[in-house]
């Protein structure tokens, strides 16, 4: 009986310190991070009436002895846009509330293996419990000592397993489960856009436009003639965007996990889109995180992996809920988010392209359906 009662005196220890390891045992959450070696683009397009607002973000990836002012992007678009941008700190928190409302249904085998092991936990501490506490009844109903002690030791060693399994499984199988104006070009307009020096460029000759990129030292040449000439003979236009703060900017402000703070471009489009043509020009793969807010659940031809489709109330992208003080919010983000429709399908696609795979712009075109759809992300 002292033995027995050592052993019932151990699995309450045990049992006290077993609700301490699993205290946060329960609570998943996928968030997108920037992928360490990868060239990385990540956009929210918000389509509506046959207007487009586009929230993009590049990692960018200079040498020490370059300073952030020497970057800059060149952006392809059909029609001359309205052009804005934030810091880098709120769009960090417009993209996690993206990933937020996208989140992958988790299929945890780990639970499932923890539910069982719970099960043989408890009904072995109990069974302990009906042992010492009600010896003296089973004895008169005729169990032996010698079956009783079976039963007890069968009881006790089945919890201190439970415990041990719980303990090392909930500690260690997390880690392993564990992003000049050249001749022939036009410049249309020209201005500040936070931190960006922005101008929006046409011209009806690709050549001119490589020259005027190269006069101001943006590296494309004469083997991106064709992707230019493309855009040109569709009538689209060029933003032009140099990275170009005001002394004294805060550096979150600029840029923040790698990301450099969006541009944010809002034109008239028939169809939703997103350019890829000229990223095709680097010649490398390029992973995209694309996340749509539209009228109707979008198709991306699978050019992209959808990962999560779902109705969604538009007002959870207002900037007066996402950025923390008001008085940051950009006005012309208010308005836009004032005149979408109160409930909008936001999808989520993402995939790694090749530079052959995006040489044609990824178009977005009406689902056949607007069914929900959230893709099964298995974990231990």
């Amino acid at each position: 009986m002292k033995n027995t009662a050592r052993c019932v005196l151990l699995a309450f220890t045990i049992g006290f310190l077993s609700t301490n390891v699993y205290a946060d045992g329960k609570f998943y959450f996928y968030r997108e991070g920037v992928p360490a070696d990868t060239p990385y683009q990540r956009a929210i397009l918000i389509f509506h009436e046959n207007t487009e607002t586009l929230i993009l973000q590049s990692k960018y990836e200079i040498s020490s002895s370059q300073s952030i002012d020497s970057l800059g992007w060149v952006v392809p678009i059909p029609s001359v846009p309205d052009i804005t941008s934030f810091d880098a700190e709120i769009a960090r928190n417009y993209f996690n509330a993206a990933s937020r409302y996208t989140q992958p249904g988790i299929f945890a085998i780990h639970d499932l293996f923890g539910i069982a092991v719970h099960i043989l936990f408890v009904l072995s501490f109990l069974s302990i419990l009906i042992l010492l506490l009600f010896f003296p009844i089973l004895k008169k109903i005729g169990m032996s000592k010698e079956k009783w002690h079976k039963l007890a030791n069968i009881s006790f060693y089945t919890f201190l397993i439970c415990f041990f399994v719980a303990f090392f499984s909930g500690a260690f199988i997390p880690f392993l489960s564990k992003q000049s104006s050249g001749e022939g070009v036009e410049i249309i307009k020209a201005g500040k856009a936070g931190i960006y020096d922005v101008k929006v460029i046409k011209s009806e000759n690709a050549d001119a436009i490589l020259d005027w990129l190269k006069e101001n030292n943006f590296n494309f040449n004469e083997n991106d003639t064709d992707t230019f000439a493309d855009y040109i003979s569709r009538d689209w236009c060029f933003v032009v965007a140099k990275v170009q703060p005001e002394s004294g900017t805060k550096k979150d402000k600029v840029s923040l996990d790698g990301l450099v703070a969006p541009l944010v471009l809002k034109f008239d489009t028939e169809k939703a889109i997103y350019p890829t043509a000229l990223t095709a020009t680097i010649g490398t793969e390029t992973q995209i995180l694309l996340y749509t807010l539209s009228d109707n659940k979008l198709d991306c031809q699978e050019r992209l992996k959808l990962h999560a489709a779902q109705e969604i109330s538009s007002a959870k992208f207002n900037p007066i809920f996402i950025v923390k003080r008001k008085e940051e919010a950009d006005e012309s983000l208010i308005e836009l988010f004032k005149t979408l429709p109160p409930k909008m399908f936001i999808c989520k696609f993402k995939d790694t392209l090749t530079s052959e795979q995006m040489k044609k712009d990824l178009v977005l075109e009406n689902a056949s359906d607007n069914k929900p759809y959230r893709k099964t992300k298995i974990v231990w």
